[in-house]
């Protein structure tokens, strides 16, 4: 390898990349995603050395591997201290992305489940209908609080008995109906 700027930023960017996990595929994935139409092709000259990136490039390269230009372009032995960082900075930002897309997929399925309920089957029984009902109107956010809560109180050591939120849905329920003198099992569906 030569001693320039470039095959630093190439070795690094590889180093960066297998840290993560990627194959060039998830790079160029990744890049896409963020605006930076590039394929794969392109991609592997570039870390062949065969094509220059553009600074634009660069810049983008080294934000989606979670680190900067600069660091991209020292010297590699100095880079393979930064990588652990830059693999957990990416495994954080590529949870809290999974994460933002899990919530999204989680109230789209929610509404659907209001607006698709008042046509359930009759065979589905009023305390189901109510826990369905219950839990579909919880927002993400609260569900997330209830799980965060549990790992909080797993790593404390206080109360590690886990609940499923359908669980504390149907005991909720079943308590209300309790409470208002009706029985789950002999009510009519809605």
């Amino acid at each position: 390898m030569t001693d320039t700027p470039t095959s630093h930023l190439v070795a690094n960017m590889k180093a960066a990349r297998g840290a993560r996990n990627w194959s060039q595929r998830d790079l160029v994935r990744e890049l896409n995603r963020r605006g930076l139409m590039m394929n794969q092709t392109t991609l592997s000259r570039i870390e062949n050395e065969e094509r220059e990136p553009r600074v634009s490039e660069a810049s983008e390269i080294a934000s989606a591997l979670g680190t900067t230009v600069e660091a991209l372009m020292s010297d590699p032995e100095v880079f393979e201290s930064t990588l652990e960082w830059t693999k957990v900075q990416g495994e954080f930002r590529d949870a809290r992305q999974r994460l933002q897309e899990a919530a999204d997929a989680y109230e789209e399925a929610a509404r659907a489940m209001l607006a698709e309920l008042p046509y359930a089957p009759s065979s589905i029984n009023e305390v189901t209908r109510e826990a369905l009902d219950i839990g579909a109107r919880r927002s993400c956010v609260e569900v997330a609080r209830r799980q965060y809560e549990k790992h909080v109180t797993a790593r404390s050591g206080v109360d590690t008995r886990e609940k499923d939120l359908a669980s504390d849905d149907i005991v909720l329920v079943m308590n209300q109906l309790a409470n208002n003198g009706r029985r789950g099992s002999s009510a009519s569906p809605r």
